[in-house]
């Protein structure tokens, strides 16, 4: 199950990311710090911090099944 929502937001991130500039080149929005802007940023930060501990748990856990291989 949490491979297919890391999936899902792994193809939400790009189109997020692309919304963001369509609106600075279509609507010609300037890049400058606004509230609003968390909404973008947050998810973000969010999924690259849960893609970090999931890899650390990952390699964990096959640290520790190459350990039974070699016993």
């Amino acid at each position: 199950m949490l491979t297919v929502v890391v999936g899902w937001a792994t193809v939400l991130i790009p189109l997020l990311l692309a919304a963001g500039a369509w609106r600075h080149v279509r609507h010609r929005v300037p890049l400058r710090y606004e509230p609003s802007w968390w909404s973008a940023v947050f998810p973000i930060g969010m999924y690259a911090a849960a893609l970090g501990a999931w890899g650390l748990v990952a390699a964990v856990l096959v640290e520790r099944s190459h350990r039974r291989v070699a016993e």
